[in-house]
């Protein structure tokens, strides 16, 4: 039954389409907006097939949603501003400030299916360079990899692949200088639809990134004084304000550590590095740390079964193992037999070492400042005298070392 005010008002009947482009607005904000004034709808057949609904919106919503009246500015009214209020308002950009949005990471499992894919193209070309017929070879290597007999453990990640496809990553591979990340899976992460303006956010961090520390209901409460004074607008509310400033800070704690409690707060909350794994370079930094293995080797020096610690120098960019020693316990001579190892088998030297928190890592033979001792005396601070920067691990927190993803631990 139509309602008693339609009967006096001209009506207009439109598609759903046509009134979400009239008034610029989504599906569901049209459903909510026609139940908010009565429209009545119906169903009629669709020009293409299937069905379309249909609103009786009287014009004069129309007509006023389409040609809104000016209303007049009003001058703001003097207020006498609060003591505790100050009437700057900070920077909304400055250039000296680095951009701290947070990065998104790719997932571990793309990393690796990307330098599985890097392999297999070094490894194609390797091939094809030494060919007579390139023709036969593709057609041999597309041959020996669906047959697992070519790079099996990228087959269980990818499986079954047609030649069309190993050469686009080929030609990929080779487009981006031999850069393992051009041949990784696209990944988006979801933008957070948080409603928070930018100058809402540069005058909460121009408060809470302050060594006076600042609360984050103090930073909210004058942002919304200097909104009641006109010198800023603040459209969000308090409770959305306040979930930004929380995830902003979980998202940045070494940032927030450093910015709003100095050097000594950053270091004693364990947080060693605001250096991120996408910034360092293949063979920049070597992490190292000790294994008890879970089978039994016969000790060369009693002839006994033991279990063997494996001693491993693992490149953090590439995750790859440089170098490794098997001794009875973590020491100082083959903790070197094991950097020799990584040496001799990458060909260079890395920039830095970071290095387990345990007694054998921290021993005086590596890391000790050699320059006021007599070399000829005694061997001290190898990584000094090679000029590799050494960095140790907190106590008790295997996850800040990426080895123990490759001993499972």
């Amino acid at each position: 039954m139509i309602s008693e005010r339609y009967r006096e008002r001209p009506m207009r009947w439109m598609t759903t389409v046509e009134l979400c482009e009239h008034f610029h607005i989504t599906r569901s904000t049209l459903n909510r907006k026609a139940k908010k004034h009565d429209w009545k709808s119906k169903y009629e057949p669709h020009p293409q097939g299937g069905r379309r609904k249909l609103y009786a919106v009287p014009e004069e919503q129309i007509d006023m949603e389409t040609e809104p009246e000016p209303e007049p500015v009003q001058e703001p009214e003097e207020h006498e501003e609060p003591e505790s209020v100050s009437a700057e308002v900070p920077a909304l950009m400055d250039e000296t400030i680095p951009d701290l949005r947070p990065k998104h990471n790719e997932p571990m499992h793309y990393q690796e299916q990307a330098h599985l894919r890097a392999q297999l193209c070094d490894e194609v070309l390797d091939v094809l360079s030494r060919a007579d017929s390139k023709t036969e070879a593709w057609k041999t290597i597309v041959d020996a990899y669906n047959d697992r007999r070519f790079m099996p453990e990228l087959y269980v990640v990818e499986g079954h692949r047609g030649e069309r496809t190993l050469r686009r990553w080929v030609r990929t591979y080779v487009e981006g200088g031999r850069n393992a990340r051009s041949l990784m899976r696209s990944y988006t992460v979801a933008e957070a639809t948080r409603k928070v303006t930018d100058t809402e956010q540069n005058f909460l961090l121009h408060l809470l990134l302050s060594p006076n520390r600042v609360a984050v209901g103090s930073a909210i409460r004058k942002l919304k004084q200097m909104e009641t004074l006109e010198k800023l607008e603040s459209p969000s509310s308090e409770r959305t304000l306040r979930r930004w400033c929380e995830e902003w800070r979980d998202s940045h704690k070494p940032e927030w550590n450093l910015l709003r409690n100095g050097k000594k707060s950053l270091k004693e909350t364990g947080i060693l590095s605001v250096l991120r794994s996408d910034d360092i370079e293949v063979g920049d930094v070597w992490v190292a740390d000790g294994h008890k293995l879970a089978f039994d080797i016969l000790d060369p020096a009693t002839g006994k079964p033991r279990r063997m610690m494996m001693i491993m120098f693992f490149d953090w960019a590439s995750r790859y193992p440089v170098g490794a020693s098997l001794a009875v316990s973590e020491d100082s001579q083959h903790i070197l037999l094991a950097l020799r190892n990584g040496i001799m088998h990458w060909g260079g030297r890395p920039k830095y070492v970071y290095f387990d928190n345990g007694k054998a890592f921290r021993s005086k033979l590596f890391n000790k400042q050699w320059e006021k001792h007599d070399l000829s005396k005694e061997l001290e601070g190898i990584f000094p005298r090679l000029g590799i920067g050494v960095a140790f691990a907190k106590a008790y927190n295997a996850r800040a070392k990426v080895v123990e993803r490759f001993f499972r631990t």
